[in-house]
């Protein structure tokens, strides 16, 4: 359930009541209609596009990191047993 303010109990609240400039509860409620009027927030996933094909430059880089732990593995060198 949704209102609109009531433009005229503000003025009478807050410029009666509580001492508030006419002028500025006026321009407020014009503000609030306008933002209620208005359109809702986007999504944020409106912003990203989904792409079909890997990024190459990405692939390289693992590439790359893969090779490297293979190499660490595979324990090429170093100390240890000798071979028969």
């Amino acid at each position: 359930m949704v209102r609109t303010p009531d433009e005229e109990g503000l003025v009478k609240f807050l410029c009666g009541d509580r001492q508030f400039s006419e002028e500025r509860v006026r321009n407020g409620a014009k503000k609030l209609m306008k933002a209620r009027s208005g359109t809702t927030q986007g999504r944020l996933d409106g912003f990203f596009k989904v792409t079909t094909t890997p990024n190459p430059k990405r692939k390289a880089d693992d590439d790359k990191k893969n090779a490297a732990n293979k190499k660490a593995k595979s324990g090429g060198g170093g100390r240890g047993r000798k071979p028969k």
